[in-house]
Order: structure tokens, then C-alpha cells, then sequence
């Protein structure tokens, strides 16, 4: 591809492109410039904006465990009743048996400011989640009780 003038960011940015647009079937070989490039990508975005995506060959699936709401305590259920979504540690969401909640990032997880840390029954369930490679986290009433978790009655 004639890249005369881009960066070295801005070659390994299109050489990329190519690759994920090539993969997707939105460009059959390797575009002659950046001009190509660019009208493919546009073309691929059409196709999406119109509802008629490319499939990809990998979908992204999304798995949550679905473990006991007795891991958390009644104040951090309590918490995330009252202030869910609102919480900037994660995203959650409420439904009539539990919540649904995301797990941050290990780097995320060590970087809380100071006194804003979020409780340590859920910081608990959120490295369980990352050792067993979830991003999401389903608590509910009958959900399973993990043996190296604590549990909570009430």
C-alpha cells in the first residue's frame, strides 16, 4: 500500500485497518493507498449503520457466572439497591432477584482513590470473577455458593 508522508503510527493504524476489513470480508485484497482504504472502511460502516452487517466469524459472547447474593453483604446489597449504576467502581444493573455486575480491571482494582474503595465482599467476588476470566457477574438468590467465597447470612 502507498503510504509516502504517514507516520509510522499512522502505517501500523492502516496496515491494521486492512487486516480487520480483509477479515471481515469488506476488502478483498490489500487497498493500493490510503484513499482505498478509507472508502472501504466507510463502505463497511454503510453496511453496519444499515443493519446489514458482515458476519463475524468469531461473535463475541458473553458469559456471567451466576453466583449466590449471600457472597455480598446486606450493606452492599443495600448499596447497590440504592445506588447501582450510579457507583463509578462498576455497572450494574437490578432485576428482581439480584444484580448483574461488571468486574473492573485489575489495574482498575488497585487504583481506587483514597477512602472511595469499594466494599471488600465485592472487591472479593470481583477477583474471583477475574481468576476465572469473567468480566460480568450475576448475583442472584439461587445462584451458586462458591467454596473459596465468603457468604454472608441474612
Amino acid at each position: 500500500m502507498n503510504l509516502t508522508g504517514v507516520t509510522a503510527h499512522g502505517v501500523e493504524l492502516a496496515t491494521l485497518l486492512s487486516a480487520l476489513l480483509q477479515k471481515h470480508g469488506h476488502l478483498a485484497a490489500e487497498p493500493i493507498g490510503i484513499d482505498a482504504l478509507l472508502a472501504a472502511a466507510r463502505s463497511a460502516n454503510l453496511q453496519k449503520i444499515r443493519g446489514n452487517p458482515q458476519p463475524f466469524s468469531e461473535p463475541w459472547v458473553l458469559t456471567a457466572p451466576v453466583i449466590s447474593i449471600g457472597h455480598i453483604t446486606e450493606e452492599t446489597n443495600n448499596l447497590l439497591i440504592e445506588k447501582g449504576d450510579t457507583l463509578f467502581w462498576m455497572t450494574s444493573a437490578k432485576y428482581e432477584d439480584g444484580f448483574f455486575v461488571s468486574v473492573p480491571s485489575d489495574e482498575l482494582s488497585e487504583s481506587w482513590p483514597e477512602g472511595q474503595e469499594p466494599p471488600s465482599d465485592l472487591a472479593a467476588v470481583w477477583a474471583w470473577a477475574r481468576d476465572n476470566k469473567s468480566d460480568w457477574v450475576r448475583l442472584d438468590s439461587s445462584g451458586d455458593v462458591i467454596e473459596h467465597l465468603p457468604t454472608y447470612d441474612w
